[in-house]
């Protein structure tokens, strides 16, 4: 069989990518993991992937009524907005350090003076600011590390030929303000990091609410009870690399801070936290389906708070309705499912309305 000088130049290019794979993976093996000290910092504890952070959930969109929820549209930016949340994205005070030490320690309480630091726009990684020149450089690598093995440690004193040599392990700090709307009285409020590389604090109005380490995913607190009226202050400690980042080695950019939305959301005291759902065929011709609905509700009296489910097919027709109580499973058989597929995706919608023991709608 003929093989044309491409195929062996690609063998060759894969066959290296392996071969240099290897010898990373056989040189962490000899690399010996370090036994957890009492003053290391949490950034450096494998332990600890967050503090006081919500468990993860489905991503949901909240909206107060059916009819605002069917307006959405991802085509029409206009409809994806809602009542029950308000982004943070936008202008943040900046401080850049190169290394912990260096850090403003105190930088989150309320009357720490912010007004002669830059200003960075969030979401974004912080090395794209000012033609990439302005804080540390963007490293690109493959499977090395850009900093010394030395698990879970990440501040080991690199060659002085490293980037890491200079810029040890930069902290951004980030500090703006926002008030929260009339309409949230008495309701609980959540702040959402989409996206934050790689580990970081958080305060509100000086308090210190968590931490979060899950770079890649979801980080969520509950800030209700450190709010209050008119203006309120959030502080965000940015680490660019911790204990996670022996978990992100392979062919990309090192790139650091909030870099995806940051969002405020409201629920009533009682509400749809979770929900887990399943399909299930009958068969093997895939002609019909069972929708099983788990949700998980958080807060008072919810005996008494009733869940009702309407599926929508992709092209908005109804296609099965169910009616539960709160923590109780729910059910939709589904006919002749239109199934998704790379060349025909289609997805169906589901609206979940919660009430409470009045039959008032609190959310879609």
């Amino acid at each position: 069989m003929w093989m044309s000088s491409k195929y062996w130049l690609h063998l060759a290019a894969l066959l290296a990518v392996t071969m240099a794979c290897v010898t990373t993976s056989e040189a962490m093996a000899e690399v010996k993991i370090n036994e957890r000290q009492p003053d290391d910092p949490d950034w450096e504890v494998p332990e600890i992937t967050g503090i006081n952070n919500e468990a993860p959930r489905a991503t949901m969109t909240r909206y107060p009524d059916r009819e605002s929820a069917l307006a959405r549209d991802v085509l029409k930016p206009e409809t994806l907005t809602t009542p029950l949340e308000v982004s943070l994205n936008g202008t943040w005070k900046f401080h850049w350090v190169p290394t912990p030490d260096e850090r403003p320690v105190n930088f989150y309480k309320t009357d720490y003076d912010v007004s002669g630091w830059d200003d960075l726009t969030v979401p974004m990684n912080w090395q794209l600011a000012g033609n990439c020149e302005k804080y540390d450089p963007p490293i690109y690598c493959n499977q090395p590390y850009p900093f010394v093995p030395n698990p879970p440690y990440v501040m080991t004193e690199p060659p002085k030929d490293y980037t890491t040599y200079k810029y040890r392990n930069p902290v951004g700090s980030y500090v703006r303000t926002f008030a929260i709307p009339e309409s949230w009285d008495g309701r609980e409020v959540f702040v959402k990091f989409d996206g934050v590389e790689s580990a970081f604090y958080l305060w509100i109005n000086g308090e210190k609410i968590g931490m979060g380490k899950d770079s890649r995913t979801v980080n969520e607190f509950n800030i209700t009870k450190a709010l209050r009226k008119g203006e309120n202050r959030i502080a965000v400690e940015v680490y660019k690399y911790s204990d996670g980042s022996y978990l992100e080695c392979q062919d990309f950019f090192r790139l650091s801070g909030i870099f995806r939305d940051v969002t405020l959301w409201s629920v009533a005291p009682t509400y749809l936290s979770d929900v887990q759902i399943n399909t299930v065929f009958e068969g093997d011709d895939f002609t019909k389906a069972t929708v099983r609905i788990q949700p998980t509700m958080v807060g008072p009296d919810q005996a008494n708070y009733a869940l009702s489910y309407e599926l929508l097919a992709p092209a908005g027709m109804d296609a099965g309705r169910a009616e539960t109580k709160a923590e109780t499973v729910a059910e939709i058989a589904v006919e002749n499912p239109q199934l998704w597929s790379a060349e025909c995706p289609n997805l169906y919608t589901l609206l979940i309305t919660v009430e409470n023991g009045d039959g008032k709608t609190l959310e879609v």
